[in-house]
């Protein structure tokens, strides 16, 4: 059901091409300026991008995939990149990663867009679920290049293939399609793949046999709905996070299966399209097998990094989701009301509008990201519970309609997506839930149309329709402008492989200063916990390729000591660690061979113990025993002469306090070498000044300085013509300074 205008008269569908192109080149422009300013501004501690991008760039030169190079994701990732790596040279690292999940970004809400085209054939529905979409998975944002990345437009076509087959009664494509796709979905991260693959199978066991084996096809899959989530989860039922998790998947979709159920869908799918599908992932699966064994990986390490190593994943990294109240309540309300459905026929068709109408408004109105931080949370949480409600026909004749098989699939799919949250409840949760944004849209659409056009409720429809509008138009307006902003209110890294980049004051300057002492002083570099973007940004090399995140329970003690053993040997070895809550991450004591050198805002820069490094771009507070203090400045030589020195506020650069060279007293200067030894007289400068070696700089404080923050500050050195000659921050090494670790 459609309508052909709207309550103020404006045309709901466009005709003629040009005025597509012209809508979709301007969403697609806008879209991806967004998508650029948020993936450019935005670098996550934990830096999960360094190491994916570190293994790709290993596999890239010729390392064995699980034999030489470590990795956590499956092979068709790593094939993929490999391919694009011969055929273009290009070379993967933050910028290139960043352009890549762009792409993937756009592909997904674009072809959201495109199945909800194919649903409604109108532009309203259309283009609020491209934008919501797109906002439905900015989380994409905090784990750039990760695999996640291409498997959300890899699920967005898979769904999109399927459903177009569907509408099309292509029952053969939809098999054939499903299978390919899931498979190679499974061969980069099996858990995600795993679950579309379940999607497509029930479905064609559902559609597929006599009435008999129909109703052991239900009965299995009902149980499968209810066995996959308690098995799944199994050693986490103890938690209540884990049994919320389990009672809104079964119940949602258990109620999705009810309407599945109530289709009364004839015979479709018949053993040969099983048997093609079943070929078609043989197919895919074997190729890749001889592609790693071609490569140099043995078919046991293939099995145990695709198969093997993701099962000890719950084991090993856990993020349990936090649910919002009412998720659980809502979802066991929907199956009792999928079950009963108490409205009587002749108003059947209104009570559902109206239920579609206001749960669906109610979740989508959440991507505005007006009501929560993090609003994706909303369409994970209380999305599968109203899925059935979407899926389900208007109208006694709308059972015969091909749009309500689609939405009945795209309910489908996306109920099973959600698993993929599991055990890391993080980004996980929009990329598994963002296929019922299409859903809701359409369906609270011809919700909207049925209301429009009856005689039910119409006063309650038109303020509905614009508040669709707006809350696209605030979704938008939120990601853009603040992102925009953001953009503009910084400055680039400049950092190689990151030089676009533009991260908070704080990030941008610490990453500076330790990447300076990384390529003056380091032969090999390891990161603890990760951070191997630096290694990219330095040209430093790792231990070995066998490089996670934290090494915890992840790797083997035989991984662990060759690692080690690497570090002592190499004496120019770094090892660069980040700061939480105060902790250094010593997993194993592995730097027990280290000293700490510098610590420069949440990070540190750890050397070999019987090394001394100059701790470039650095300054410490030092007191004297008469109560005087001093900064002491590890200054760079310079062209220009200096005159002043400024503290200012590490993000703005706001000047909180300054002081010019006093004529009386002057600055005490030493030169030093790079090992941090003295190689010159100390002089007294009572005015501007150049620096022609490494050289500390002691500058007596002010009182009037008293109630800065020095950690979130900086100290930069004036020259004459009031230009920045360098900028430092305080280094907050225990026992060299004040500042120390809470």
């Amino acid at each position: 059901m459609h309508l052909e205008k709207t309550a103020g008269g404006m045309t709901s569908s466009i005709q003629g091409r040009w005025p597509k192109i012209i809508l979709g080149a301007l969403l697609a422009v806008v879209l991806g300026c967004t998508g650029y300013w948020m993936l450019f501004t935005t670098f996550v501690q934990n830096d999960d991008e360094g190491t994916v991008l570190l293994s790709v760039r290993g596999f890239c030169a010729g390392h064995a995939l699980y034999t030489d190079v470590f990795s956590q994701y499956g092979p068709l990732f790593y094939a993929w990149y490999r391919l694009w790596h011969e055929a273009t040279g290009l070379v993967f690292d933050n910028e290139s990663g960043r352009w890549l999940t762009l792409a993937y970004w756009l592909i997904a809400a674009g072809v959201c867009g495109g199945m909800a085209w194919r649903l409604t054939q109108r532009w309203l529905p259309t283009v609020a679920t491209v934008i919501l979409s797109f906002a439905a998975l900015q989380e994409i944002i905090r784990e750039p290049f990760h695999p996640g990345g291409i498997l959300v437009a890899i699920t967005a076509v898979g769904a999109a293939i399927g459903l177009g087959a569907l509408l099309r009664g292509a029952n053969r494509t939809f098999a054939v399609t499903g299978a390919v796709v899931g498979t190679a979905m499974a061969l980069m991260k099996i858990n995600v793949g795993v679950f579309f693959l379940i999607a497509v199978g029930s479905w064609m066991a559902l559609h597929a046999g006599g009435r008999k084996w129909g109703r052991a096809a239900l009965v299995l899959t009902a149980l499968g709905t209810v066995a996959i989530p308690l098995v799944l989860m199994t050693a986490y039922l103890h938690e209540a996070w884990a049994r919320d998790f389990v009672l809104v998947f079964a119940a949602s979709g258990l109620a999705v299966l009810v309407t599945l159920h109530r289709s009364g869908r004839p015979t479709e799918f018949t053993w040969r399209d099983w048997m093609w599908s079943v070929i078609a992932a043989a197919v895919v699966t074997a190729s890749m097998v001889v592609f790693c064994v071609t490569l140099g990986t043995s078919i046991a390490h293939v099995w145990d990094g695709v198969v093997t190593a993701p099962l000890r994943h719950p084991t090993v990294n856990l993020l349990a989701i936090r649910w919002r109240p009412g998720a659980v309540a809502l979802a066991m309300l929907s199956l009792v009301t999928a079950l009963v459905q108490l409205a009587p026929a002749a108003r059947r068709a209104t009570v559902i509008a109206g239920l579609r109408l206001l749960g669906g408004l109610l979740v989508l109105v959440q991507l505005t990201g007006l009501v929560f931080a993090k609003p994706y949370h909303a369409v994970f949480e209380f999305a599968p519970a109203l899925a059935w409600l979407m899926a389900t026909p208007l109208t006694t004749a709308g059972e015969s309609d091909p749009a309500a098989r689609g939405r009945s699939w795209l309910g489908w799919c996306a109920i099973w997506g959600i698993l993929q949250a599991y055990p890391v409840g993080g980004s996980q949760m929009a990329w598994g839930s963002f296929l019922f944004v299409p859903l809701l849209v359409v369906g609270s659409y011809d919700a909207m149309c049925l209301l429009l056009q009856g005689t039910h409720w119409p006063r309650l429809a038109m303020p509905v329709a614009g508040g669709l509008l707006l809350a696209i138009a605030v979704a938008q307006w939120q990601l853009g402008s603040d992102a925009l902003l953001t953009y503009l209110d910084r400055e680039p890294l400049g950092l190689p492989g990151a030089r676009s980049l533009r991260l908070s004051g704080a990030q941008t300057s610490a990453f500076r200063i330790l990447a300076r002492n990384i390529t003056t002083h380091g032969g090999l570099l390891y990161g603890a916990p990760g951070l191997f973007s630096f290694n990219i940004w330095t040209q430093k090399p790792t231990p070995t390729n066998v490089n996670v995140g934290g090494w915890g329970k992840i790797l083997s003690d035989a991984q662990k000591a060759e690692i080690l053993t690497r570090l002592q040997q190499d004496k120019s070895c770094l090892v660069i660690g980040r700061i939480e809550n105060g902790i250094f991450y010593n997993i194993d004591d592995f730097l027990s061979n280290f000293r700490l050198a510098f610590y420069v805002g949440d990070y540190t820069l750890w050397t070999h113990k019987d090394a001394t490094i100059l701790p470039l771009g650095t300054v410490r507070l030092e007191k004297t025993a008469d109560g005087r203090a001093f900064f002491v400045i590890v200054a760079d030589p310079t062209k220009c002469s200096i005159a002043e020195l400024q503290i200012r506020d590490v993000e703005r650069h706001a000047v909180a306090w300054k002081t010019g060279v006093p004529k009386e007293t002057g600055w005490r200067i030493t030169p030093v070498d790079l090992q941090a030894r003295a190689i010159g007289e100390t002089r007294s400068e009572t005015g501007p000044f150049l620096l022609p070696d490494y050289s500390l700089i002691q500058v007596e404080i002010s009182p009037a300085m008293k109630g800065i923050d020095l950690n979130q500050a900086e100290i930069a050195l004036i020259d004459t013509k009031g230009a920045a000659v360098g900028a430092y921050r305080f280094d907050k090494l225990p026992g060299r300074s004040e500042f120390v670790p809470r």
